[in-house]
């Protein structure tokens, strides 16, 4: 039944503009900023960690951005699962750093390309583009609503990339997409299972980080870049950009080069501050082994 009601959802804003379907999901993010919610919880409290000296009207002004931007996100996801891919991809107007992913793809030969993409801006539509005309495998978590998991599935596949669940069948899925030459894409803030990653500083707090990343690339030297899709004012389209991840990430002290992994991220969110994700609980587990009290 929630499938059902989410296909029923995804086609309504599929069916109409972009530009009033963002309208829509800032309204739905404005009201997440009035009223007691989760989200709002979490996210002003991962803003007053990453910054302190920030003042209190300017994080305030963050947090809003940051919730409009998590309905945009959700309200967007009908254009991105049900319109044409042509048109998905026509929405892309403007691509940055675009020439790092070309020498980036051209070193890959033979040994494959990881492509890591933040919970910031459109980065649903962020995996639909990088896999359009190329071999690529994208990492997920599983929803435990196999009707759902299907249908999030089908969407992020559309454009031809094959998915690969963070599970160990997963990443060796995604092995053999690299030993063919191919990309993998992940969400590299995302909170790994435990024992799957290490402590490393996130805009000053240690958050606990996967190594997947660096055990993917560190052997082989494997090409590593970041690509962000920034939303543009207006229903006005999206913005790529490509950086490329340098040589800090192969350091053979695992905790060193997951702390450049977090580094990247960080510029990658200064691109877009406000479209960042900050209601994701990234602070959740701590070094000494308790949670984080995000109520």
């Amino acid at each position: 039944m929630k499938a059902f009601f989410l296909e029923v959802i995804l086609r309504f804003f599929a069916g109409i503009p972009l530009p009033l379907s963002q309208r829509i999901g800032r309204f739905l993010g404005q009201l997440l900023v009035l009223f007691p919610n989760r989200s709002r919880k979490v996210a002003q409290k991962n803003l007053s960690l990453c910054f302190p000296d920030m003042t209190k009207e300017h994080q305030h002004e963050m947090l809003k951005g940051s919730l409009c931007s998590v309905g945009q996100s959700i309200t967007e996801l009908g254009a991105f699962w049900c319109w044409k891919p042509d048109k998905v991809l026509s929405l892309v107007k403007d691509v940055q750093g675009e020439e790092v992913f070309s020498e980036a793809l051209r070193e890959s030969q033979g040994r494959g390309l990881i492509l890591l993409t933040p919970h910031l801006g459109a980065w649903e539509l962020a995996g639909l583009y990088a896999s359009s005309g190329r071999d690529m495998a994208i990492m997920y978590k599983p929803q435990e609503d196999p009707k759902v998991d299907q249908l999030i599935a089908k969407g992020r596949r559309r454009v031809g990339a094959t998915l690969a669940p963070t599970t160990l069948g997963g990443v060796k899925a995604a092995s053999l997409t690299l030993r063919r030459g191919g990309v993998v894409g992940i969400l590299p803030d995302q909170e790994p299972d435990l024992g799957e990653g290490v402590f490393a500083p996130f805009f000053g707090i240690p958050a606990y980080t996967m190594t997947l990343v660096t055990r993917l690339a560190r052997k082989k030297r494997l090409p590593i870049v970041f690509l962000v899709m920034e939303r543009l004012a207006k229903g006005k389209g999206y913005r790529a950009h490509y950086i490329r991840a340098h040589e800090g990430v192969y350091d053979g002290n695992e905790s060193r080069a997951v702390e450049t992994i977090n580094q990247l991220v960080e510029q990658c969110v200064n691109i877009a501050p406000k479209q960042y994700m900050w209601n994701y609980k990234r602070f959740r587990r701590r070094p000494d082994g308790s949670k984080m009290n995000y109520r």
